[in-house]
């Protein structure tokens, strides 16, 4: 999410299947579910889930979910202690 305003917020999006260039989206805040909310923030990470949906009776309707992810944040400590551990291994793989 790189802006949040009032009545909508505006986010990179990749596509993590095909790996197809980065876009800039804008979307309305009452695309999101109410659980969701406050997770609006700059930086939230979030799944946007565009296809089909087919009932049992075979009706197709267009279906767009957004739903936001739900992991807690990385601390800058943690962040930190994972490049130190990264640097050992690195050391300790290339010294063999």
């Amino acid at each position: 999410m790189s802006e949040v305003r009032h009545d909508s917020f505006t986010a990179v999006l990749q596509d993590v299947e095909r790996g197809t260039p980065r876009e800039v989206a804008e979307f309305l805040r009452s695309e999101i579910s109410d659980g969701d909310a406050p997770l609006l923030t700059i930086g939230a990470q979030f799944y946007w889930v565009v296809g089909f949906r087919i009932t049992a009776a075979r009706t197709r309707y267009r279906s767009s979910v957004i739903r936001f992810r739900r992991l807690p944040a990385w601390t800058s400590f943690e962040i930190a202690e994972a490049d130190a551990w990264a640097d050992d291994m690195l050391r300790f793989f290339n010294a063999t």
